[in-house]
């Protein structure tokens, strides 16, 4: 019993954190734009994917973009697939790995937060890029990549968060 309460306390925090704790608010498209090296709005879907490819990141296809979220003054992009069976789960999971392992040969820093941590049916990696020194990039520290797979619903979401 300990173990269960355990297990749902930690998963439920790390959801709450990987969608942008309590305070998440949905973020029209008129919110006021956050200043880069070059001027991005992350607060909408075009801006956000503007930052991802100055940062050579590309969104597989068939993650279709869900929404911006705001916490205090970060944005972050959620991206789902529905109905995904292991071989598209497999092959999401090597464009995860296949992107950072790009991305860290470019000279961007990885930090493993969780790599397939298996939480009340999800199994979740998140993965922290820094931006390597003297890159001209929107963005100043780096993007926190994250992936929730639910074996129940087969349900793949991405999140990214650049700061």
């Amino acid at each position: 019993m300990k173990k269960l309460i355990l297990t749902l306390t930690t998963f439920l925090a790390i959801l709450t954190w990987s969608c942008g704790g309590g305070s998440t608010q949905q973020v029209s498209k008129d919110e006021s734009e956050k200043e880069t090296g070059k001027t991005f709005s992350l607060s909408t879907q075009d801006g956000m994917m503007e930052v991802l490819k100055a940062c050579e990141i590309s969104i597989p296809e068939n993650l279709k973009f869900i929404e911006i979220t705001k916490e205090s003054n970060e944005y972050s992009a959620r991206f789902e697939a529905e109905n995904i069976d292991e071989t598209a789960k497999n092959q999401l999971d090597e464009w995860f790995n296949k992107q950072s392992e790009e991305l860290i040969s470019k000279g961007w820093r990885k930090y493993d937060v969780r790599v397939n941590e298996s939480i009340v049916g999800s199994i979740i990696n998140e993965r922290i890029l820094f931006v390597p020194g003297g890159k001209n990039l929107p963005i100043s520290t780096g993007i926190t990549i994250s992936s929730s797979y639910d074996t129940k619903d087969s349900k793949y979401t991405l999140y990214v968060k650049p700061s």
